[in-house]
């Protein structure tokens, strides 16, 4: 988790806790069936990401071995050839982590939106509302952003202050810093008064003076960490629902297994 959110966060799971938080609470008998089927696609989608950042990390270690950026790999070990191939094969495993996160993340907010109103999923197989990804022009998938329509990364108005979703306040408070870093980025390096008096055009941002590439990398660092944030949002949404939100996921005494059309 990001250290830029609060003086004294509360205590951030591991990634290896969230899902086996998932896995314990999923398996407990007093839990509403459909509700367990939702906690098992949770963790599914939690160790789907958590493989594929793996796999991508090892993959960047290799191709900076191989394009010779490590310091600590022989210079004769450096295959140009190969390290272009090894960085198609990243883009192509961050394409799948993506998704992965993406789903991880609507399947948790979907969850929350759920809980928030006491009630129990309609069906074990079927997705929550609100979980299926929006898309965009070419069918792919958008991340969610913070915001108050369903489907958005929120705290749900019954949530609000409820004990046990201090996780979650602190996970939305870190995109505030995304927003703050774009709008830095357009004011320190974006077109501005001066771009229209030129007679030619000022041919398009960004505008990076020399003595400020440095700052510029530094915006553009967080800037990048959406997928972070995101990922932090997501174990904080999962974390919330096995922990300060265990009780409204509990079966009522005449529960006899999955629902939705399932036997």
């Amino acid at each position: 988790m990001s250290t830029n959110s609060t003086a004294t966060p509360p205590p951030w799971p591991t990634r290896d806790q969230v899902i086996a938080a998932l896995g314990t609470m999923g398996d407990r008998d007093d839990l509403h069936p459909n509700w367990g089927s939702v906690l098992g696609r949770l963790r599914q989608d939690a160790e789907r990401h958590t493989a594929l950042r793996a796999a991508r990390e090892l993959l960047e270690h290799e191709r900076q071995a191989l394009a010779g950026e490590r310091p600590d790999a022989a210079p004769v070990d450096a295959r140009p050839s190969g390290s272009l191939a090894v960085f198609d094969a990243i883009t192509k495993v961050a394409e799948l982590e993506a998704m992965a996160l993406c789903a991880y993340v609507r399947c948790g907010q979907a969850a929350l939106e759920l809980a928030a109103v006491g009630a129990a999923p309609a069906s074990w197989s079927e997705p929550l509302a609100g979980e299926r990804p929006r898309v965009d022009g070419d069918g792919e998938p958008l991340p969610p952003e913070p915001g108050e329509a369903l489907g958005d990364l929120r705290v749900p108005e019954a949530l609000a202050g409820a004990p046990g979703v201090d996780l979650l306040h602190v996970a939305l408070r870190q995109f505030a810093a995304l927003e703050a870093a774009r709008q830095e980025w357009e004011d320190a390096f974006g077109c501005n008064e001066w771009c229209d008096d030129l007679e030619a055009g000022c041919g398009g941002g960004p505008h990076i003076s020399e003595h400020m590439i440095d700052e510029a990398h530094e915006i553009e660092r967080e800037m990048d960490r959406a997928p972070e944030y995101l990922a932090d949002y997501a174990d904080a949404a999962a974390w919330t629902l096995t922990h300060g939100l265990r009780d409204r996921l509990h079966a009522p005494a005449s529960a006899q297994g999955p629902r939705g059309g399932e036997s």
